[in-house]
């Protein structure tokens, strides 16, 4: 692989908004067969990722300032990877969000957040073969009302991929009311 300099971009540290809609994908869910590759370099994904025929990803809106897309190293001398994690709030405690919680908590997700703006800030977190796990913290207080939802890869492993293909259809949102919640 070339090497390349790096230069300072112009206020490239500065936060940039995330799009409040979370897109997360059972690895159940997904076309293994057809997974799109990450390209020479290990960080970038152009591929279009496939779901099984007839099923959807799932959105959820969620609290735009509070998500938070870390990569952190991890691992002894000569042994360090990269721990994915993705976290935000969920304002509330209605029934479709606990249904989610309940039918989701315990499976193997893959989860795309994207930056508001230039579309370069896509990003896929997760791989099949380090899946995300989620951990749920609620919270139902004078303070508040809300589910604080953490998906950790739980192995060390790739960084988050920076994800350029098609997104995934998504499930029609729960109708007010609606019986299974719509997940």
């Amino acid at each position: 692989m070339a090497r390349v300099s790096i230069k300072k971009k112009q206020n490239g540290g500065a936060p940039l908004p995330k799009d409040k809609n979370i897109i997360l994908m059972k690895l159940s869910d997904l076309d293994l067969s057809a997974f799109p590759a990450r390209d020479a370099k290990g960080i970038k994904i152009t591929g279009n990722i496939t779901l099984t025929e007839g099923l959807k990803a799932l959105g959820i809106e969620v609290t735009q300032r509070t998500i938070s897309r870390t990569d952190n190293s991890d691992g002894p001398t000569d042994g360090k990877a990269m721990i994915q994690e993705i976290s935000f709030e969920y304002p509330g405690d209605d029934l479709e969000v606990n249904e989610f919680l309940h039918e989701w908590l315990n499976e193997e997700i893959l989860a795309i957040s994207k930056d508001c703006g230039d579309g370069k800030g896509t990003r896929l977190h997760g791989t099949p073969c380090n899946p995300l796990e989620m951990k749920v913290e609620s919270q139902d207080s004078e303070e508040g009302i809300k589910k604080t939802i953490t998906l950790t890869s739980p192995q060390r492993g790739l960084p988050s991929a920076h994800y350029y293909g098609d997104l995934p259809e998504l499930a029609d949102p729960a109708a007010e009311g609606s019986e299974g919640g719509g997940l």
